[in-house]
């Protein structure tokens, strides 16, 4: 079946249902002419193919006068008599066979209050059939099955028993006027129905004018407007997150990071060292001593230019023996000082070892 059938199919079957109450599962009553039909087009089984139509259950029904019929067609509708033998035959009450149009329109009525889906070839039952509330009908078209749509008498007669159910019937409005005379009569007032129900309709509108009253009241004691005000959307400014984050000129303090305290005083902040970076930082100052003291020690001078010596001239004994007391001098000033840096040396290898054997018994 195609999408577009299956949709109109689906809309016919809610009417129905909405309207004139059919429920699951479905009464399907079929003519000798339908019959026929499934049978030379071969759309078996009956049941499966109307059941793919309605998407429901299905029953099918028959009467005796259309058996009867399809017995006096003759031997063409012999295979069309024995399938619909095999149908559900519903009551008809005539005592002399009839023909299938007329016994079919008497099973249905006037309202259908069996809720039967009738299913026939014949055109002239389904016109008749189109002019009674609640019933839908059923035909086929070569290999196919069609459920026809509401007919216009059908469409108006579902608006005109909705404007029904909402006006009062001639019953409710004695019902009520009755009410309304009793209620005078124990109040012992003279007025009439009419001056009750004016009386009721002021009384109502003027409940609403104060309920409106106190409605505005309460809106400008809150300062609320009638209208909803909504609020314009303006441009903001770029995300935090996502910018970077500006340079003070007072967090570029140069040297320790001091921290200030409730009298204004400065404290400079002091971090613990731990006892091995502490151990390291002896050891490197034990060894830095002994370097320190050779770095102190003078440069030596700086040879004197060598005098001319002049051939001719005799040598003078007075500067040779001058000469040789000052490299004398010269010698025990550098042996001196060897002496002094290698002492300094041994007393700082000394406190290092000292350091060393006290840090291994702690």
């Amino acid at each position: 079946m195609k999408v577009k059938k299956q949709k109109r199919h689906r809309k016919i079957l809610t009417f129905y249902t909405a309207c004139f109450g059919f429920r699951k599962p479905f009464k399907v009553l079929c003519d000798g002419t339908f019959v026929h039909h499934l049978l030379t087009n071969r759309i078996t089984p009956a049941d499966k193919a109307l059941s793919n139509v309605l998407s429901a259950n299905v029953k099918l029904y028959t009467t005796r006068c259309v058996l009867a019929e399809l017995k006096r067609l003759g031997s063409s509708y012999s295979e069309a008599l024995e399938a619909a033998h095999k149908l559900i035959t519903a009551r008809c009450e005539h005592d002399k066979c009839v023909s299938a149009e007329a016994c079919i329109m008497e099973v249905v009525g006037e309202k259908n209050s069996e809720h039967f889906f009738v299913a026939s070839q014949d055109t002239d039952l389904r016109k008749k059939l189109q002019e009674v509330p609640g019933v839908p009908l059923i035909f086929g078209l070569r290999n196919a099955l069609f459920l026809e749509s509401p007919s216009a008498f059908q469409r108006e007669y579902v608006k005109t028993s909705e404007e029904r159910r909402l006006h009062m019937t001639e019953k409710e409005y004695q019902i009520f006027r009755d009410r309304a005379m009793s209620r005078l009569a124990g109040e012992g007032a003279t007025n009439t129905i009419t001056e009750i129900m004016e009386n009721r309709d002021s009384e109502e509108q003027t409940i609403n004018v104060q309920a409106e009253q106190r409605r505005i009241t309460s809106r400008d004691r809150m300062d609320i407007k009638d209208k909803p005000q909504f609020k314009r959307k303006r441009a903001k400014g770029p995300n935090p997150l996502s910018c970077k984050k500006k340079k003070s000129c007072e967090n570029q303090n140069i040297g320790p990071f001091k921290e200030t305290k409730g009298d204004n005083t400065v404290k400079r902040s002091r971090k613990r060292k731990s006892q091995r970076v502490l151990r390291k930082e002896r050891l490197v100052e034990g060894s830095g001593t002994s370097t320190s003291n050779n770095q102190s020690l003078p440069p030596p001078p700086c040879p004197s230019p060598d005098p001319v010596i002049n051939l001719d001239a005799q040598p003078d004994p007075t500067l040779a023996q001058k000469e040789a007391e000052q490299k004398k001098k010269k010698g025990k000033g550098q042996t001196e000082e060897l002496l002094r840096a290698t002492s300094d040396a041994e007393a700082s290898q000394a406190v290092g070892c000292v350091l060393m054997r006290k840090m291994f018994q702690t």
